[in-house]
């Protein structure tokens, strides 16, 4: 199958100020630039989000017809300033949302704003993520703390490192792996499922269903207010 991808909006606007020099990931940001880009949703059914280095935050509407994407890029020069992108694309019925950086020389950070109604796929490589009032999500992030609240559907993650925050979710969790990190759950209409932990901590609550723990490396396990099965490794 073919599938086309057509970029429908790309606004790239650099700004650059020598006066502001802010150290950030082992580079000066002493250029800043604002980055946006518009979709409408059409047909979509799904939107994608593919995040480089930088803070991600994502906020569900009600009744919304489009996905705004917008933040601010920022490096040490012009060069590499340049390099730090936003692109929106509808490939087949995905929304595509994706930043490119300079490979440790820049970053973005950005908020994105989508429909409640569709679910989500984000894979994020560093910094921290913030999702908010969403249909459905599939994580993927490297590092960084990870604050989920409020979802219709299913949650699924899979984290390198950095201490996951998940609350109000109406389906079920699936921590599908965790390196390290601290993890809070509470508030979840379905069941929680932790199939792989490094180490942290795991803390649960309010779970309408199972808590399961499949395996577990190091850090306390805690629950409470769990209505279905639990089954955890034991000390």
């Amino acid at each position: 199958m073919k599938l086309a991808a057509v970029v429908l909006a790309l606004v790239v606007a650099a700004t650059g100020s020598s006066a502001c020099m802010v150290s950030l990931d082992g580079f000066s940001c002493n250029m800043t630039a604002s980055r946006a880009a518009t979709l409408d949703v059409g047909d979509a059914t799904r939107v994608r989000v593919r995040a480089r280095a930088g803070s991600l935050r994502i906020e569900g509407h009600p009744d919304f017809g489009e996905v705004r994407a917008s933040g601010t890029a920022c490096a040490g020069s012009e060069a590499n300033l340049e390099r730090v992108t936003l692109t929106a694309t509808h490939v087949g019925t995905e929304l595509v949302i994706e930043t490119e950086t300079a490979a440790g020389k820049g970053r973005l950070d950005l908020v994105v704003a989508v429909p409640d109604s569709l679910p989500l796929v984000v894979d994020d490589s560093s910094g921290s993520i913030e999702i908010y009032d969403v249909a459905a999500v599939e994580l993927r992030d490297g590092s960084g703390h990870i604050e989920i609240d409020g979802v219709a559907g299913d949650v699924r993650v899979v984290d390198g490192s950095g201490g996951i925050d998940i609350r109000a979710v109406r389906g079920t969790v699936v921590i599908e792996d965790d390196g390290s990190g601290d993890i809070d759950i509470t508030d979840v209409g379905r069941d929680v499922i932790v199939e792989n932990d490094g180490s942290g901590d795991i803390d649960v609550a309010e779970v309408g269903g199972d808590f399961v723990v499949k395996r577990d490396g190091s850090g306390s396990v805690r629950h409470r207010t769990v209505r279905g099965r639990v089954d955890v490794p034991s000390d």
